[in-house]
């Protein structure tokens, strides 16, 4: 495992997951900036895989995931806000599995995303085809099922994304989410 400076991020982690430098495998950029739906206001994401040190798996210390938002106080993320979410080894591969379409997402972002691998990342990516099966699809559906109905709702209850609601008269980053999995959904089906 190498050394993965999160100060890049903009992110300075907690002393206590200050492991996270040297134990992340895998960490990729996410959300609009990956899918290039981002405005000059979006926040930026970033998702990845560690495998914690020992006495996560044999002590009293138990980790699932490191989730940190950049917004404040329950408010939306704005620019220069920073969201990281980086995920056990164990808990990513149960997950991704099970279909959960953000870690399928990180095992097939496109290579430019990718912000650090390691030898352990490279296999990780190397199997993950492995984590497909036609089971996938009802997720995948139910997935984009769920953001069209969150586009409809936001639509007419003044909730969501106001501003790209004024401008093209629906939030389009839910529309966005919702095509690219209905695509994702019936090219792997």
């Amino acid at each position: 495992m190498g050394y993965i400076n999160y100060e890049i991020l903009k992110h300075e982690l907690p002393d206590n997951m200050s492991w996270l430098k040297n134990r992340t495998i895998l960490l990729t950029r996410t959300g609009s900036h990956a899918y290039g739906t981002n405005t000059p206001e979006s926040d930026e994401d970033y998702r990845g895989v560690c495998i914690p040190p020992p006495e996560y798996y044999l002590g009293l210390k138990s980790i699932n995931e490191y989730n940190t938002s950049g917004g404040k106080n329950f408010t939306k993320n704005k620019a220069g806000d920073v969201d990281v979410t980086v995920t056990h080894i164990n808990k990513f591969v149960r997950d991704a599995l099970n279909g959960v379409p953000n870690n399928l997402d990180i095992l097939f972002c496109r290579d430019e995303d990718i912000i650090y691998i390691d030898e352990f990342g490279k296999e990780l990516r190397k199997i993950r085809k492995e984590f497909l099966s036609k089971a996938l699809k009802h997720k995948f559906c139910g997935y984009a099922h769920s953001q069209k109905h969150k586009l409809i709702i936001r639509k007419g209850n003044g909730t969501g994304r106001q501003d790209l609601v004024e401008k093209y008269g629906y939030d389009s980053k839910f529309r966005d989410a919702c095509s690219s999995f209905t695509y994702k959904c019936y090219r792997n089906s």
